[in-house]
């Protein structure tokens, strides 16, 4: 909604002109509207608790109202006890720019032809001080992750050399609240996996929805499940007559996936060792918790200490040396593992690599 408009909603609503606002969730939670009666009509998927506790905090004004009132309409009478009683989601922090992010600039500035708003909103969320709240090393962090995301969706044909949305670059930004499993999907479009597998529609129709329906399920529809033991299994999980647990995922699907994860891992593992070669020259010896300082100091000749059976370990650039004292080098088995053993003064949050293990 334009900004101007909405200002002008607001002011008339607060002066009593307008006297009922019938709004979006995204309205309901980013006006200043105090009200006496908040209605919620319909369900959604997206009436989650959070969602629920900031529009239904709108009803009551102060000065005026004693009580505000919540009203929910066509909505069972389970999902409103569930959000009366859910607890709100703990607040974490994340990376502050992600590839879909960036994907959705580029759409923006090449489907406005390069025009003066849409540079001018690009360079005004890029300046915002929120993204580096750590600094100006953080700043240097989050434009090396800039430029390495642009190399990932031009690797996986998202995005021209020019900088031009390619192929399923549309799909894959319209379903940016389900990555990293859109880019998964874009993989599996990419190869022709989908295609092939739904050419057999007229001929094996049934075989081929239930493994659409599998892997579609694996995509963005998968949940984590709480440790079950064999009693649980043998008198839940078999006399069920649903599908409890999800099948694999189909070989050709599981080999494309995984190699589009080694591809990821190849990019962002070359733009930690980019950003350690160009900023950070302070060596990683400080304990993470003590802060107490490791290693032999400038003037010790740490080679003539070992023993002659022992041989020094190779130092590591990218993965932190306390991990590396246990044999480990430079080389990653998945993202995950690059994520939780890099050397300190490089922030890289897994949840905003594309991959889906």
């Amino acid at each position: 909604m334009n900004r101007k408009y909405r200002q002008a909603v607001e002011m008339l609503f607060r002066k009593g002109f307008l006297r009922v606002v019938i709004a979006t969730g995204t309205l309901a939670l980013g006006i200043n509207m105090p009200c006496a009666t908040v209605i919620f009509s319909g369900d959604s998927v997206f009436l989650t608790a959070l969602n629920f506790r900031q529009a239904a905090g709108r009803a009551g004004r102060r000065g005026f109202d004693l009580l505000g009132n919540v009203v929910f309409q066509n909505i069972t009478t389970a999902k409103v006890c569930r959000l009366l009683s859910s607890r709100l989601p703990d607040l974490t922090g994340h990376f502050p720019v992600t590839t879909t992010l960036i994907l959705r600039l580029f759409t923006l500035l090449h489907d406005s032809g390069n025009a003066k708003y849409a540079v001018d909103a690009i360079n005004s969320l890029l300046s915002q001080p929120r993204l580096y709240l750590d600094g100006p090393a953080f700043k240097d962090q989050v434009l090396h992750h800039l430029r390495f995301s642009i190399e990932y969706l031009r690797r996986h044909d998202l995005l021209s050399a020019g900088g031009a949305p390619l192929n399923f670059a549309g799909l894959t930004s319209h379903l940016y609240y389900t990555e990293n499993s859109s880019f998964a999907l874009n993989a599996l479009l990419k190869e022709g996996y989908l295609h092939e597998l739904c050419s057999d529609i007229d001929t094996a129709e049934s075989r081929v929805l239930r493994t659409l329906m599998i892997v579609m399920a694996h995509l963005f529809g998968r949940r984590p499940c709480r440790h079950s033991d064999q009693e649980y299994i043998e008198n839940i999980v078999k006399r069920s007559p649903s599908v409890v647990f999800l099948p694999p995922l189909p070989t050709q699907a599981s080999q494309i996936l995984q190699q589009h994860n080694k591809q990821t891992l190849q990019i962002f593992s070359t733009y930690v060792r980019t950003f350690v070669d160009q900023h950070i020259d302070i060596p990683d010896t400080r304990l993470p918790l003590t802060g107490v300082s490791i290693g032999a100091t400038d003037n010790q000749d740490t080679d003539a200490q070992l023993p002659a059976s022992l041989n020094p370990l190779s130092p590591t650039l990218i993965r932190s040396p306390f991990v590396a004292l246990s044999g480990h080098s430079d080389t990653f088995a998945s993202i995950s593992d690059l994520c939780r053993t890099v050397r300190s003064g490089v922030f890289l949050e897994e949840n905003v690599i594309p991959h889906l293990d």
